[in-house]
This record gives structure tokens, sequence and C-alpha cells, in this order.
């Protein structure tokens, strides 16, 4: 069994690979928690830990290596209800957000409030590099 860095590390090439695919269409595709959970072998309820795990390997990488700034690839996971990310994202948003403010705001003002994240994301260039660092992080 997988561990749950292991995981993330999957999650993350997937996600890197799914932006290269969809990312520069018109009709930018983003991703509901159930696939994420149908990819991995779950379900949208059980894989909130690898999408913290995700963040938290993204945000080491964005510590040793300054020179990128690493968009919220995380932001492109939507609930299907709101077609927004859940609330887990609220405090990586520029600037960041309780979790208790995110869940206020109506489902037309979250899809608002991460549309530049996502955008950053589905075009940011150097996905394969991020994937590469955060392979290469020693364990904790």
């Amino acid at each position: 069994m997988a561990t749950r860095r292991e995981r993330a590390q999957y999650l993350l090439r997937w996600l890197v690979k799914h932006v290269k695919q969809y990312g520069h269409a018109k009709q930018c595709s983003l991703v509901t928690y159930t696939e994420v959970a149908e990819f991995l072998g779950g379900t949208p309820y059980f894989i909130t830990p690898d999408l913290k795990c995700l963040s938290d390997l993204l945000q080491a990488f964005q510590e040793r290596d300054r020179r990128l700034k690493i968009p919220l690839i995380q932001s492109i996971v939507i609930r299907k209800d709101t077609r927004a990310p859940g609330y887990g994202i609220a405090k990586h948003l520029d600037p960041p957000l309780t979790e208790k403010r995110y869940l206020a705001l109506n489902k037309k003002d979250r899809r608002a409030r991460v549309k530049c994240d996502q955008t950053k994301a589905l075009h940011y260039p150097h996905w394969d590099r991020v994937v590469k660092g955060v392979e290469a992080l020693p364990d904790e």
C-alpha cells in the first residue's frame, strides 16, 4: 500500500498530465473530487488528506526553490455542487482566508475567488520541474 506522500506525488503527476492535456483548451477542464477519488481508488470524502499532503509537499519545494512561484494546482480540483475547491484551499489563497470566511462566500464568489489561481495553474510552464523537485525532496 502506498504512503500518503507517494499518493500525493502520484496525484501531482496525474494533475500535471491533466493540465498539459487540457490546460490550454478554450474550455479549461477542471477536475472534480469524484474524478480524483476514482483515480486514487477511494471516495471523494477520503482524498482530503492526499490534497493536504500535496499542498505540504509543494510548499516544501517552494521553500527550497524560491525562484519558482508555484501556483495552486490543487485549485483545479473542485466540488460538483459549488464548482469551486473545498474549504481547504482557503489558507493557500493570496491573500489567505479562514475556512469559515471561505465557506461564508456564496458559490459564485468562491468560484471568482479561485479563478485567478486556476488560470495560473492551468498555464504554468514549469510543472515538470516541480514534479521532479517534489519527488527529490528528502523524507521527513
